[in-house]
């Protein structure tokens, strides 16, 4: 196993068995479905460092969607670790169109709702047609790299006083995918978001960071 880094680094056996046996223990579960701790035992020399860069990058190779938490108490490493992940996080097409991140994005859109875009196709259309199958020709497109977005339906929607107010309605295709790109993008960059910030993310709204603004002026 090969730390690429610059510079490349060979580990050891023990490093690599060490790393093959905290992957297989994180897919262990206890009789309540929660995964099974551990605790990793090193002597002084023994390579724990690049041990702990290969085990966040192995996690990170096996599920792109993993959420990878280290704490150290060295500025050194925190930068091997980032800098090692980082190369990783490179190439992320092929994670857009795997199975399980287009299947979960189709479920999302579909909880959604939403209107049909150009092509006039619905939710119900889809399930005529086979969602299975659909979602293996979205995939197979992707793929390839041979998928196009449509364009945008324009639909004007009333407001108060007479006005309209424009809105653009993508095809349900087009929003499966842009949301399998939410679901690889996001966890990398709410990594490294600050607390204090509130546009765009998840769970959190603009009245969100206005309540914020006013409790710190209490």
């Amino acid at each position: 196993m090969v730390f690429d880094g610059p510079p490349k680094k060979v580990a050891r056996y023990p490093q690599v068995a060490t790393v093959e046996s905290l992957l297989k223990r994180t897919e262990e579960r206890d009789a309540s479905g929660r995964r099974k701790g551990g605790v990793v035992w090193h002597t002084q020399g023994s390579g724990k460092s690049l041990t702990m860069v290969m085990l966040a990058k192995a996690i990170a190779m096996e599920d792109s969607l993993a959420r990878i938490m280290i704490v150290t108490d060295r500025t050194d490493l925190n930068d091997q670790i980032f800098k090692s992940l980082f190369t990783i996080f490179y190439a992320l097409y092929d994670k857009v169109y795997r199975k399980d991140v287009l299947t979960y994005a189709s479920a999302c859109c579909k909880a959604n709702g939403g209107a049909a875009g150009v092509d006039g196709q619905t939710f119900e259309d889809i399930e005529a047609y086979g969602a299975e199958r659909w979602l293996d020709e979205l995939t197979q497109e992707l793929k390839n790299q041979t998928y196009q977005p449509l364009p945008v339906r324009r639909v004007y929607i009333p407001k108060p006083g007479g006005q309209q107010r424009p809105l653009g309605v993508p095809a349900i295709r087009d929003r499966v995918v842009m949301m399998a790109a939410v679901l690889v993008l996001d966890p990398i960059f709410e990594a490294d978001l600050q607390p204090e910030q509130y546009a765009y993310r998840r769970g959190r709204s603009a009245l969100d960071a206005v309540r914020a603004c006013l409790r710190s002026s209490e």
